[in-house]
């Protein structure tokens, strides 16, 4: 993991070079990334199964893409009749594409729009989008500001200014009507000046410094807010709340477990739930092997010694008063019989009884009538949860909510992003 973001960030910081210094790769570039997209709007056309609004989409990424590739430089070239150098063929060309990057912009929004059934999203997207190319900016303007190099203007947005500042030094600050995008345009970034503090007249450390300086800066605002966000949330870890008939484990009620043979749960995890990593981590014994579980409890860590034992399919039931006074059987087509609270519990762990044939009494005008019960509906009166047969610890589990300390945060900020990502 580590060597493949070390690879990625310096295979950006070469294409971020190599697009800035040569003409000749930002065009290869361009062509490439546009191929990109032409391609994978055609594949994800192919596999079928995709909405009206989606085919229309993509159709319309296929369209936008070849024009950025074929129009703008291969049929405006023919059309003026120009050296490829002419000023009127790359004005032109540079509106075609930015035209193009506008019609992808908003029709990226509309079907955002249809994907999501909540406007309220996404304004919070959009605001998140603004805020993250806003921190990414930031970084490359701080870092030219450290290095002296000549900024000509810090924008948030695209498109016509709504607010714009100048300072003294001749910077534009910029707020723009689109705020899908942004940028810190440097003097001599693309094309070459001799002014003072031109990024082209900079030493390549310095450049390669600034072009980081974006990424970096995200990084730095994602760790920031993962350790805000982990210091006010909770996290869960299983409590054992329930031990199936015979079961020899020394596992008392009230266990929470933190650890299966010395791999700790990784309770930071939102791409896998705490159940499935125990499940996970268990499945690696077979029935009867020996393997140690580390438990938290009444305050200290305890190391238990376990094993899989193969046990037969039965019930848990963790609420067993929501059950009683309510399940009827059926004696004949008029009579039914209320099944005693005392008898319950053996009634509900009995494998044999389905527990699908049980009716609710009513009072319709004044004359009692039953209606059946579902199966499902039963379950949940009771709490119950059905375990097939096989080989388990023979425990039954529910959340046990923590909450992150601020050590814990600032330790798990990088992985939980890494998980998140």
């Amino acid at each position: 993991m580590v060597q493949a973001v070390i690879f990625i960030v310096l295979a950006s910081i070469i294409f971020n070079w190599l697009y800035k210094k040569d003409h000749m790769a930002k065009k290869i570039i361009n062509h490439l990334l546009q191929l990109g997209v032409f391609v994978t709007s055609i594949v994800g056309l192919s596999l079928g199964g995709l909405s009206l609004v989606m085919i229309i989409y993509l159709s319309t990424m296929i369209l936008s893409s070849s024009a950025k590739m074929v129009f703008s430089e291969f049929f405006l070239l023919s059309l003026i009749k120009r050296d490829e150098n002419d000023d009127r063929l790359k004005k032109t060309s540079s509106k075609i594409w930015l035209a193009c990057y506008y019609v992808d912009a908003i029709l990226s929004i509309v079907a955002t729009c249809f994907i999501w059934t909540k406007i309220t999203y996404i304004i919070i997207a959009i605001a998140f989008l603004m805020l993250l190319i806003l921190v990414h900016e930031f970084g490359h303007y701080i870092a030219g500001k450290i290095l002296k190099f000549k900024i000509n203007e810090f924008s948030v947005g695209f498109g016509p200014a709504i607010l714009q500042t100048t300072k003294s030094n001749g910077e534009k600050i910029s707020l723009r009507v689109f705020p899908l995008g942004g940028y810190c345009a440097f003097e001599g970034e693309d094309e070459e000046s001799t002014k003072e503090g031109a990024f082209n007249e900079q030493k390549p450390w310095k450049r390669l410094i600034v072009l980081f300086a974006g990424v970096f800066f995200n990084f730095i605002f994602g760790i920031i807010t993962s350790v805000v966000y982990l210091s006010v949330a909770t996290y869960s870890l299983p409590e054992v709340i329930q031990l199936a008939d015979g079961n020899t484990n020394p596992f008392q009620v009230g266990d929470v477990i933190l650890a299966v043979d010395g791999d700790k749960l990784d309770y930071y995890k939102v791409s896998t739930d705490i159940f499935s990593q125990l499940s996970k981590e268990t499945s690696k014994f077979e029935a009867g092997e020996e393997f140690t579980v580390t438990v938290l409890r009444n305050g200290e860590e305890v190391d238990l010694i376990v094993k899989k034992e193969i046990r037969p399919a039965q019930r848990y039931i963790t609420n067993l008063a929501g059950l009683e006074g309510k399940l009827y059987e059926k004696v004949d087509e008029t009579t039914y019989t209320l099944i005693a609270n005392d008898d319950l519990y053996n009634y509900i762990k009995n494998m044999n009884n389905p527990l699908d044939n049980l009716y609710r009494k009513m009072e319709i005008n004044g004359v009692d009538d039953y209606s059946l019960y579902t199966k499902e509906e039963v379950l949940y009166l009771g709490g119950i949860t059905e375990s097939k047969t096989g080989a388990t610890l023979g425990i039954l589990q529910t959340e046990h909510y923590f909450e992150y300390s601020f050590g814990e945060a600032l330790l798990y900020a990088v992985p939980f992003g890494i998980d998140i990502c």
